[in-house]
């Protein structure tokens, strides 16, 4: 009798994943990964290091006593990516009174984005922008001669760490 089925677990890429069941009256316990067998005779299943290619993964187990077997409900995993940037923000120059906009693109599970400038060029330091939106693109409006120089980063954050920062982008007036 199976008294508490296996449960659908959420981790990082590169974390552990611990599967359990509790049943009364087993005699084994045979765990099977997307239908192919796996782990040992016990009644949990751990996977020490998640992969993102095990993401969608179905986990189950066959449990045998003296008059049978029955199979657990199937878990799924889900392997959460950590913030990575696949495209760094650009060195602009632009006219006074014009904008110029900075991007970045990134993956990343629920990432969110925190635009930071330096007046004092790449070199830092570097300071959140008020205001500045959750967003890959950050535009400055109404540029003037102060903006000359100004160095412009982005930190991404997301659900799995380490969070990334990336390269400056220089504003030239």
């Amino acid at each position: 009798v199976i008294n508490a089925q296996p449960s659908n677990v959420t981790v990082c890429e590169g974390n552990s994943a611990i599967y359990s069941v509790t049943a009364t009256g087993v005699v084994s316990y045979q765990w099977q990964l997307n239908s192919v067998n796996v782990g040992t005779n016990t009644n949990s299943y751990n996977i020490p290091v998640v992969s993102l290619s095990q993401n969608g993964s179905s986990i189950s187990c066959i449990l045998t006593g003296q008059c049978g077997s029955t199979t657990t409900i199937i878990a799924t995993l889900t392997v959460q990516t950590s913030p990575a940037i696949t495209t760094q923000p650009l060195n602009t120059t632009a006219c006074v009174g014009s904008s110029a906009t900075f991007t970045v693109a990134a993956t990343g599970t629920n990432i969110s984005y925190q635009w930071q400038s330096s007046t004092a060029g790449c070199a830092g330091p570097w300071t959140d922008i008020p205001g500045a939106p959750n967003s890959a693109s950050y535009t400055v409006s109404g540029i003037t001669l102060a903006n000359d120089n100004t160095g412009y980063q982005c930190v991404i954050t997301g659900t799995c760490t380490p969070a990334v920062t990336t390269n400056c982008a220089l504003l030239t007036v």
